[in-house]
């Protein structure tokens, strides 16, 4: 079917926490950086915790976890807990817990301050590809699938506390490939390798909504910080806007030669990141669907 090089995919997932105090100017930077630093690693999925300044880089092998200072660039620890390649990790709002998932068709949480284990879900019969926490860290909700194309693995919703399956979600003909929540609402969207974008009461498990418009599998979903809006990418080579209210599309971003296995809003809401495997990275600008920037791997 179709060939996705896994270490082009790439998440940010930033705490949402607002008032830090933190310069506006730094977090951009920050935050095209580490894009930047995803693609010329050509990582699966690197996560970003300002609050403890940590971002977690997986090799191709896919075995192996790492935690780099994002000031000083400096290993802090590796992690030898997937047997096989790691998809996607993510750090709770608060910080506190780091959890990841893999091919192996687990999903593994971590103190971030001891790193001792503090729950598992699987071991289930498919890939474990997409996961993000929810806005109160209550939650954890994860996706996947059988190989690139095979049989459809759910959405679930686990309890963090409790350290258990709260409900499935089905409704995607293909795998999730990636899920972001919206800090507001608590609404979920995810991506699908059907080509789809939908929205869910986590909740109810209730489908909200199904956005149609790409041409081929999504890989990347992100929620707007401030505004309703929903960014997607995938293998038709192209980021799309949604209008999360009215569920229909807002604008088209071409641009890119290949598979966009990543897009992100900018904290400030007004600009989209993409990276895709052409080895390039791009910013956007939301409101004209102009491009500000792009940059080839490898370069600064």
């Amino acid at each position: 079917m179709f060939g996705v090089p896994p270490m082009r995919r790439m998440s940010v997932v930033e705490s949402k926490r607002r008032g830090s105090g933190r310069n506006n100017g730094s977090i951009i930077s920050t935050f095209l950086a580490l894009c930047a630093l995803a693609v010329t690693l050509m990582v699966l999925a690197p996560a970003c915790s300002k609050g403890n300044k940590e971002t977690q880089n997986r090799n191709n092998s896919g075995v192996v976890i790492t935690l780099e200072n994002a000031d000083s660039v400096q290993l802090l620890e590796t992690l030898y807990d997937h047997s096989d390649k790691i998809w996607t990790v993510a750090f709770s709002p608060n910080g506190k817990l780091l959890a990841s998932c893999g091919q192996d068709g687990k999903v593994l949480v971590r103190s971030v301050d001891s790193l001792a284990a503090a729950g598992q879900m699987g071991d289930f019969p498919y890939w474990v590809i997409g996961l993000t926490f929810s806005p109160d860290g209550r939650y954890i909700a994860y996706g996947g699938a059988q190989g690139f194309s095979g049989p459809v693995g759910p959405i679930g919703i686990w309890n963090v506390e409790a350290d258990s399956l709260e409900r499935v979600l089905d409704g995607h003909k293909g795998g999730c490939w990636s899920l972001d929540y919206q800090e507001s609402s608590g609404i979920l969207v995810s991506g699908s390798f059907d080509g789809t974008v939908k929205m869910w009461n986590p909740q109810t498990g209730a489908l909200l909504q199904t956005l149609i418009g790409h041409t081929a599998p999504v890989l990347s979903v992100d929620f707007n910080p401030h505004q309703d809006l929903i960014a997607s990418s995938g293998i038709d080579y192209t980021v799309r806007l949604w209008d999360s209210q009215a569920g229909n599309p807002v604008s088209v971003l071409r641009g890119h030669s290949g598979n966009i296995g990543y897009v992100k809003f900018s904290p400030d809401g007004l600009k989209v990141a993409s990276s895709a495997d052409d080895g390039t990275v791009k910013l956007w600008n939301i409101a004209d669907s102009s491009l500000i920037w792009s940059c080839d791997a490898g370069q600064g």
